[in-house]
């Protein structure tokens, strides 16, 4: 049920035997995920590829800076992971429905994490948010 959406895609996702929607787009070795629950909550992750990262031993927490265009600043805090091949890290800490409503009137969402700056095109966020919004709704027990 995956559906392409401008730069990003949508679909259902079974996590642990509940089931997600998830929102995904990629940037050169970057993906960036939003995974969506029935309760309005989100999991934004990052992973991050390359041959050139410094990658942590274990996993640490960093600060994260997140904005859309020219809109307010995203204050949050990310638990970056190394699996082997790159970086993995999720974002918590005051991510919320204001970050996601900028996203849908905005073009490019710029992350800081740590020494990194990230940036993903939002050219069809919107459309995929829906489109998964929906795909819960649909699939509710």
């Amino acid at each position: 049920e995956r559906q392409q959406h401008g730069s990003w895609v949508s679909g259902l996702l079974e996590v642990g035997g509940t089931t997600c929607a998830r929102l995904a787009t990629a940037s050169g070795g970057e993906t960036l995920t939003i995974d969506l629950g029935r309760d309005g909550g989100y999991l934004m992750a990052v992973m991050e590829r390359g041959a050139g990262l410094a990658l942590p031993a274990e996993p640490v927490e960093l600060g994260a800076r997140l904005r859309v265009d020219g809109l307010r600043v995203h204050e949050g805090r990310a638990t970056v992971l190394p699996d082997g091949q790159g970086l993995y890290a999720t974002f918590h800490d005051g991510l919320g429905a204001d970050l996601i409503a900028d996203a849908m009137q905005g073009r490019v969402l710029r992350i800081r994490l740590g020494g990194s700056m990230l940036r993903f095109s939002l050219r069809g966020f919107t459309a995929a948010y829906g489109r998964a919004r929906a795909l819960l709704a649909r699939d509710a027990p």
